[in-house]
């Protein structure tokens, strides 16, 4: 309906007019700002300002193509000549910059509903010459010689009796007279009369004062501090993120997780990384274990023949690097399939999930947010969840190198990780959960966290 109405009274896409354009009021603007608004009467003021044609003029241009074009120095004379690319590049800018500043001044010219005055300042002289050489045929070359607004002008007016008449230019019987058309040449005696006249201005009366002073006023007074004092109501949400996630960055499929950027200006190049492939960092030992453990085939025991022959396939197909997969402990990863915990994967009742991606909506609230009714998508990858009879069993690996007695002080900074972990599972797979653990694979030590469902 909103489109239609546009077109009905065949109006453009123009930005909304603020109060005091519908008033009998002066507006002071760019060109550039007023493009979309119409006014009944339109001043076009200092039109004489040149072009400024600075980027055809550097000694370095350079073109959409990727050319660049020098100023060449002669040796002996010691001055900078344009070479021929150089030549060929400025030419082309300042083509794009006369035709977007005549782009401006169209916009600018079709602002005035009823009446446009344009005013510049230039030599009479020159505006004669000017005139004089273009009220015959208008040639292509001749603009681009312009350099400023007011030449365009002059140009493409010089062909009316009017303009002449005002330069004190002997018109000629192939003259044009339109009505719509005026022209008036300002003195700069009298130019210098009326700046004195504005400087000199008389100040308002007393009365004029008191009512400017009066109810308005304090109107639009009250209005400033009600919009200074003005406090968006969900600030502590800007400092928030709508979407987060839940895991670290601990494997590498966890699409949903940011990058990590810890120690990149400690990083080697790649080139020089191949000479110190011996070096294997704890990150990605643990990347390669997971992958492994994603890619066992469950539908029979485990062994560590099974293991490395999922070892030896990815590092054949490019997932893990060589000396990544020398560092993969596959001992550990059979003794947890050979524990109560991973015997849970080979019963046939039970099925398991994998890498199981989530995305779930939580209450920013719960992330330390004070206001109401709002959310924050929380998504992550639970490294195995496995579906029994009783319910959900939810896994997640790590392979941090501690002790067994070490396991449950550091199972203590992944619980709110457990936490996400066991309310996504619970919720989309409409399950209870039985029960969620951290798995750590080096001391082989599961431990236990709380449950919330």
């Amino acid at each position: 309906e909103f489109i239609e109405k546009l077109l009905e009274h065949d109006k453009d896409w123009a930005p909304a007019e603020p109060e005091t354009s519908a008033q009998n009021a002066v507006r002071i603007m760019s060109v550039h700002k007023s493009k979309g608004l119409e006014f009944p009467v339109v001043f076009l003021a200092e039109l004489n300002n040149k072009f400024n044609k600075k980027d055809s003029t550097d000694d370095c241009l350079f073109d959409e193509d990727d050319t660049f074009g020098l100023k060449i120095v002669e040796p002996n004379l010691k001055v900078k000549l344009s070479s021929i690319a150089h030549q060929v590049i400025a030419e082309e800018k300042i083509k794009t910059t006369l035709a977007e500043e005549m782009r401006v001044l169209y916009v600018a010219m079709t602002r005035a509903r009823e009446r446009l005055i344009i005013t510049g300042s230039k030599e009479k002289q020159k505006c004669q010459k000017l005139v004089t050489a273009n009220r015959q045929d208008l040639r292509n070359w001749q603009l681009k010689d312009c350099q400023c607004h007011f030449d365009w002008m002059l140009c493409g007016l010089a062909d009316q009796s009017k303009l002449q008449s005002a330069l004190d230019i002997e018109t000629d019987a192939g003259c044009n007279n339109s009505e719509l058309f005026s022209a008036n040449v300002v003195s700069r005696a009298r130019l210098d009369e009326m700046s004195l006249s504005l400087l000199q201005g008389e100040p308002p009366s007393p009365d004029d004062t008191q009512r400017t002073a009066g109810g308005d006023a304090k109107e639009i007074l009250a209005k400033i501090k009600d919009s200074l004092n003005w406090r968006y109501a969900f600030a502590d949400l800007t400092c928030m993120s709508t979407k987060t996630s839940v895991s670290q960055l601990t494997h590498r499929e966890d699409e949903f997780a940011g990058a990590v950027y810890a120690d990149a200006l400690k990083r080697m190049p790649e080139a020089v990384e191949r000479q110190n492939q011996g070096k294997v960092s704890a990150s990605q030992r643990g990347t390669a274990t997971h992958l492994v453990i994603q890619n066992l085939d469950l539908s029979r025991a485990v062994s560590i023949e099974s293991i490395q022959t999922v070892i030896a396939k990815l590092v054949s197909d490019g997932a893990i690097p060589e000396a990544v997969a020398g560092r993969i402990d596959a001992s550990a990863i059979e003794r947890f399939f050979a524990s109560e915990l991973g015997k849970l994967c080979f019963a046939k009742s039970n099925t398991v999930l994998r890498e199981w991606p989530f995305t779930i909506g939580i209450d920013a609230k719960e992330l330390g947010a004070a206001s109401n009714g709002e959310n924050v998508i929380v998504q992550g990858i639970v490294d195995m969840i496995i579906q029994t009879p009783a319910g959900l069993i939810v896994i997640d690996f790590k392979t941090d190198n501690i002790t067994a007695k070490a396991a449950p002080d550091r199972a203590d900074r992944y619980r709110g990780q457990m936490d996400h972990y066991v309310r996504a599972a619970g919720s989309i797979l409409g399950e209870k959960v039985a029960g969620a653990y951290l798995y750590f694979l080096l001391p082989e030590t599961a431990v236990s966290t709380e449950n919330p469902a």
